[in-house]
């Protein structure tokens, strides 16, 4: 009686483990779930003529989830197809990619740009302007950053300097007081000797129809703060335009940020 009680529990046993390895191969692996670690997939998508052929050509932008769920994307690239080939182009990784459509050469022949969020704490921005016209792939590049040069000056005020047009901007910071006294910037009203600010590259850089000009350009917004990152100031936004085979500085302008 004994060996059979063991023999039945020892088959109980057996199924059980049976049972339990059949639920868990029912399940897809977390690298082959969708949306998961590992798994490429279409960010976004759309169909246009970016060859200047009159036939539409299919643009995707693909990526893998760097967890299930995530916003951020590793192994991002631009996957375009032509009526004469296909195109492939790495991107950086980031957050929530996506791209739009425009001229930005003003060719007659819509460009694409690629814009991903870095992530970081001053929010920036990455970017790719690609061309295809003529079933070519060329890399039109996008403006950089405009120079902006500053400093903490005596009596709580902040000097900010645009490059291009040279204009100097100058801030009240004196509703920050207590806090810069507490940081050691300003002892008695002197600041510190060498105190800088901080220029953030394009938190925003963006397709804008320029006035004055045929057709559109690019539109950049560059956060300026004091001792910190959170410490914003102001923004400094600047035009720009392509012409003669480059991007040339149309307009720029730092405004204030208010409380």
């Amino acid at each position: 009686m004994r060996k059979e009680i063991l023999l039945a529990l020892a088959a109980f046993f057996f199924m059980s483990l049976h049972a339990l390895a059949g639920a868990f191969t029912e399940q897809p692996l977390l690298s082959e779930a969708e949306g998961s670690p590992g798994t490429e997939q279409t960010i976004d998508s759309k169909k246009m003529d970016v060859t200047g052929d009159g036939k539409q050509d299919l643009i995707q932008l693909e990526g893998s989830p760097y967890e299930q769920g995530s916003p951020f994307y590793t192994n991002v690239y631009l996957a375009v197809e032509t009526k004469k080939g296909a195109f492939r182009v790495a991107i950086d990784d980031g957050y929530e990619p996506t791209f739009v459509l425009f001229d930005a050469n003003h060719d007659g022949v819509k460009d694409i740009f690629v814009t991903i969020n870095t992530g970081g704490s001053g929010a920036t921005v990455n970017n790719r302007l690609v061309t295809f016209a003529g079933d070519k792939q060329n890399q039109l590049g996008v403006p950089k950053p405009l120079p902006v040069t500053g400093a903490f000056q005596d009596s709580y005020q902040i000097e900010v300097t645009l490059g291009g047009n040279g204009k100097t901007y100058m801030v009240n910071v004196q509703d920050r007081k207590a806090d810069y006294d507490r940081l050691g910037l300003y002892v008695n009203g002197k600041v510190k000797e060498g105190t800088g600010i901080m220029v953030d590259p394009y938190s925003i850089l963006e397709p804008i129809a320029v006035e004055g000009k045929d057709g559109f350009g690019l539109k950049g917004v560059q956060r300026i703060s004091g001792a910190y990152h959170a410490d914003g100031i102001g923004d400094v936004t600047s035009v720009w335009y392509y012409e003669n085979g480059k991007w040339q500085l149309v307009s720029s302008h730092f405004e204030e940020l208010t409380s």
